[in-house]
């Protein structure tokens, strides 16, 4: 065989080593030894046909990647608010629970102090009546209705309640209406209570005594029902 020129194996070297090198997205290989012995070559990574065709694939590859990173970014937006709604619905939870907490402590404490007020209340109640001196038959005779006021509401500014008193008294003697006016009476005897407060300077000491006893005797024995 004829030898070539040394000018055209240069030539030849030079374009296989232009050749050599990186296409769109691949690598050529030229001129190096296989593990089989003589000349081979060889690529990596996607390849075009044309450089219009790499360009495309590259531009591919990049809007891929964006569309996966907008995609992951929806994800992470979707499950921060995910999070934050079950964050608020917990919040809301802990806030109704504590207002119940609350609710439930206040009515147990109404409740309780209503109890000791109830409790309280009977025990004055029973202490007044056990303090209270009963009516003697001649300050009081049920079975009439006659009574004899005491020197400290003989007064004429007690004229109305006393004559109020004396007119229940006697229906009460007469008629089975007790427990209708045990309250009237009650109310008149609370008013010559207050008149007699705002006459304290005027009224001796003793009279005093001796008529608000009388007046709260009075109202126990009338409370009691029935003569």
């Amino acid at each position: 065989m004829r030898a070539l020129p040394c000018f055209a194996c240069g030539v030849i070297l030079l374009a296989a080593s232009a050749s050599e090198g990186q296409y769109g997205n691949a690598n050529f290989h030229w001129g190096y030894n296989t593990p089989y012995g003589g000349w081979g070559w060889g690529y990596s990574g996607p390849i075009g046909t044309t450089p219009a065709e790499s360009y495309a694939r590259g531009m591919a590859d990049l809007t891929r990647a964006r569309g996966e990173a907008y995609q992951a970014a929806a994800r992470g937006a979707i499950d921060y608010e995910a999070a934050r709604q079950t964050y608020i619905q917990n919040q809301k939870l802990w806030q109704q629970t504590m207002d119940e907490r609350r609710r439930m402590g206040l009515a147990e404490r109404n409740a309780y102090y209503e109890q000791k007020r109830a409790s309280r209340d009977r025990y004055l109640q029973n202490r007044s009546r056990a303090t209270t001196e009963t009516l003697s038959a001649s300050q009081y005779d049920p079975e009439t209705g006659r009574i004899s006021w005491p020197a400290g509401v003989a007064d004429s500014a007690f004229e109305e309640d006393r004559q109020a008193v004396e007119q229940l008294l006697q229906m009460r003697a007469h008629t089975s209406a007790n427990s209708m006016n045990a309250a009237d009476i009650a109310q008149h005897c609370q008013n010559m209570l207050a008149t007699m407060k705002s006459l304290i300077t005027t009224i001796p000491a003793p009279d005093y005594i001796e008529a608000r006893k009388f007046l709260e005797g009075l109202m126990a024995e009338t409370q009691q029902g029935p003569a």
